[in-house]
């Protein structure tokens, strides 16, 4: 596979392979799962040419897989705080005894969960000296509550404690992503006037 390409012309040897190059590599990288585009390229055992059509298939083909790697960076992310929250609310309800919780519990489980750097934060308020900015701690957890107080809004996917076979699910859950599946998860916004009826996905 062609790892660099010069500036100047080039010969580029690897076997019996000679590729010759008058393209930059901050112009088209390669990533790793290119290879079957790469290896395309390599085979014609010609020239890449800056306007020439092998050059922009690697250009879609690098743009897909940049794509790609991005939608799973932001599915990764999403999934693991909504199993950060359940963990948090599965927490809240461990040693209980109440067998299923109303909507307004559910509701307090949340905002606990959003507002749970809040003593962090006041305390790195108050440590701060006048005319001083904030730690990027502060900053961090600052700006991570006001996301968080805006996916409130619009709703978080929670276990639905309102059935008592699920809190004992939720109960026995070992907080592993597998056994997630088994718990009937709800949306519900800070605005909420009921606990929905249908099961709500934890991948949405």
């Amino acid at each position: 596979m062609i790892t660099e390409m010069s500036r100047h012309r080039s010969y580029f040897t690897e076997g019996r392979l000679v590729v010759r190059c008058a393209i930059s590599t901050t112009n088209m990288p390669l990533a790793h799962n290119l290879n079957k585009v790469s290896k395309n390229v390599l085979s014609s055992n010609g020239q890449l040419h800056m306007k020439g059509r092998k050059y922009k298939q690697l250009q879609r083909a690098t743009l897909r897989h940049q794509k790609l790697i991005q939608k799973k960076v932001i599915t990764n992310e999403r999934k693991e705080k909504q199993l950060g929250l359940t963990l948090f609310i599965r927490d809240k309800v461990l040693g209980e005894d109440n067998k299923c919780y109303t909507l307004d519990e559910l509701k307090s489980f949340v905002k606990d969960y959003v507002y749970r750097y809040s003593g962090e934060i006041e305390k790195l308020q108050k440590e701060r000296r006048p005319g001083r900015p904030k730690s990027s701690r502060q900053q961090k957890l600052e700006t991570l509550q006001e996301s968080e107080e805006q996916t409130f809004l619009s709703g978080y996917i929670v276990p639905d404690l309102s059935d008592e076979e699920n809190v004992l699910r939720l109960r026995a859950w070992n907080g592993t992503t597998g056994g997630v599946t088994s718990i009937r998860h709800v949306k519900i916004c800070k605005e909420s006037t009921h606990i929905p009826g249908e099961d709500c996905n934890m991948d949405e």
